[in-house]
């Protein structure tokens, strides 16, 4: 697996000691904000918002989702796991649970002789 460069977990780092009063709670609460940012950028970028201007870029969608993934990475980060750890860690469980899956649907057939 592929690791986030050193260069940004110190991004990261020098980004929370910027800010060292911020609540743990505000930096896990921003995600909801952020994640907010993202819908109303795919509406603009889809031409679904009616009472907004549409035109959204697919790049600046794209901007907004890494913002939800770098806050959530700090998250992480003042919490006290790594980013590295934690993606890891869910990309092993979704794809298990992705292969329990594909085993119940019939997609698996293994060794099944009827198969």
């Amino acid at each position: 697996m592929r690791h986030i460069s050193d260069e940004y977990e110190q991004f990261l780092l020098d980004f929370l000691g910027q800010d060292p009063g911020k609540p743990d709670a505000a930096r896990i609460l921003k995600l909801q904000e952020e994640v907010g940012e993202v819908t109303e950028a795919f509406l603009s970028f889809k031409g679904w918002m009616w009472r907004k201007e549409n035109g959204t870029s697919a790049w600046d969608v794209c901007m907004e989702l890494a913002d939800v993934a770098m806050t959530a990475m700090l998250a992480m980060a003042v919490i006290g796991y790594g980013p590295d750890q934690m993606m890891q860690a869910q990309m092993e469980k979704t794809l298990k649970r992705m292969a329990e899956m594909g085993s119940e649907s019939g997609q698996d057939h293994g060794d099944d002789p009827a198969q």
